[in-house]
């Protein structure tokens, strides 16, 4: 009788573009994200995740945190995974002196030089905070774009620690 269900599944699923909308929630989900390449990317991110953690580039943990919790190269905890500017693996310039963000913003904008403001292609306002303890007990990480430099990255990050979850 399994078996027969199961046939009956498939037969639904190879229905034609028209019916899909018609299938239950996880069959239709399965059908949209295309089980094949979904699966073949998982298993390669894994792979080059595992490569990554076993040769000492990354610690386990890092790799199965949530992205913006990692560190980028030469970055804090959270500030990833972008290197840091002004780093040995960016060299870019690019950040403002740390009391100089409330009035001025966290990146220098050069216009024509290095570097070129803020980076806005991950996050609406360029930047973000968590909470990583300590005193004062948030981290303020911000995109910046820069005109070459960093590994063939066109942008890097500048951070502090603030007092409040994002305020300074």
């Amino acid at each position: 009788m399994a078996l027969a269900e199961r046939r009956r599944r498939a037969a639904r699923t190879a229905a034609p573009a028209d019916s899909e909308a018609a299938l239950p929630g996880a069959e239709r989900l399965a059908v949209v994200i295309e089980r094949r390449s979904f699966l073949r990317r998982v298993g390669n991110a894994l792979f080059y995740g595992g490569v990554a953690s076993a040769t000492g580039m990354i610690s386990l943990s890092t790799f199965l945190a949530d992205p913006a919790a990692a560190a980028g190269p030469c970055c804090p905890t959270c500030c990833g995974p972008s290197p840091c500017c002004e780093t040995n693996c960016c060299g870019a310039q690019c950040c403002r002196p740390r009391d100089q963000w409330a009035s001025g913003g966290p990146c220098k904008d050069t216009t024509s030089g290095q570097c070129r403001g803020k980076y806005t292609g991950a996050w609406a306002d360029a930047c973000w905070c968590c909470n990583v303890g300590g005193s004062p007990p948030y981290r303020k990480c911000c995109d910046c774009k820069i005109a070459s430099g960093c590994g063939g990255i066109s942008h890097c990050i500048c951070h502090k620690r603030v007092g409040s979850n994002c305020d300074s």
